[in-house]
């Protein structure tokens, strides 16, 4: 990957929304979308493989997701150009925590983790 630094490669924004028509506060089903925005901001293509996300809830119960690729494609992202999906999840809390990393091929065919900072999941008026 010619000597760059993993924060020089992809940028990563997410954004979250509680959906209230599918949740089910009375059963413990809490439903919440995540918009996520993949930006490459290096020279070369990049490709995303393969995700890993913790995701925790309210109680501090923590599991794993991951497999190949994202939302059932393996996207090669061009220099200057993004690739944006959503996705969700259902946590047993009004609130809860994801983070993890996308596993990433570059031209030359080098793979290495790209990290996904930690977001927060939280119906709205829960946090101050």
């Amino acid at each position: 990957m010619n000597d760059k630094h993993l924060e020089d490669t992809l940028r990563i924004e997410v954004f979250t929304k509680y959906d209230k028509q599918k949740s089910v506060p009375e059963k413990d089903q809490y439903v919440f979308f995540y918009a996520v925005g993949i930006t490459n901001i290096c020279d070369e293509d990049m490709q995303v493989i393969g995700r890993k996300w913790t995701i925790t809830d309210g109680n501090n119960e923590s599991h794993e997701v991951k497999g190949e690729g994202i939302v059932g494609s393996k996207p090669v992202i061009e220099p200057n150009h993004s690739f944006a999906y959503t996705s969700g999840v259902m946590l047993d809390t009004e609130m809860g925590t994801m983070e993890g990393e996308y596993r990433v091929r570059d031209s030359d065919g080098c793979e290495f983790n790209v990290p996904i900072d930690k977001f927060t999941l939280s119906i709205p008026r829960i946090i101050n």
